[in-house]
């Protein structure tokens, strides 16, 4: 997939809102993602959802989290972001979809609590786990588009 700029740096606005807790910057971001129409919607959700799962699967020593440990991040966004105002069921439907033959989130989640909850959702799981020294998440963020690229 090749990654467009202007859909890369609004995926990245409604990202970095989220890694701040930054509610309304978020929302912001997330209202202006909505207002380029349905393609750039989709485009823009479409490549978060990649690079949540990505980050998901890295972050978790390249296998994907069993129940117990979902159950237990599922806690931990509810109880960290409560900025973000998500459902814990919801979370738990998206991290649960990120997995191998788990099928799309939106099978489990409505658009409308889909929309926040990815971006959310991603810029949790880009910031709040341990990388490696000197390693920032927008740095992570790259290497994630890379291997994106690179698969196409």
């Amino acid at each position: 997939m090749k990654i467009d700029s202007e859909v890369d740096k609004a995926m990245r606005e409604a990202l970095t809102a989220s890694a701040g807790g930054a509610r309304q910057r978020f929302d912001n971001a997330v209202e202006d993602i909505a207002r380029r129409g349905d393609d750039f919607a989709n485009e823009t959700m479409n490549l978060t959802l990649a690079v949540s799962a990505i980050a998901f699967y890295i972050l978790h020593g390249q296998e994907w989290p069993g129940p117990e440990r979902v159950d237990l991040l599922v806690q931990k966004f509810t109880e960290n972001e409560t900025w973000a105002d998500i459902e814990p069921q919801v979370v738990k439907d998206y991290l649960d979809s990120l997995g191998q033959e788990s099928g799309s989130p939106l099978d489990r989640i409505p658009l409308g609590k889909f929309v926040p909850a990815v971006f959310a959702i991603t810029g949790w799981l880009l910031s709040a786990f341990p990388l490696p020294e000197g390693v920032a998440w927008n740095d992570f963020l790259d290497e994630i588009e890379d291997e994106i690229e690179a698969r196409s």
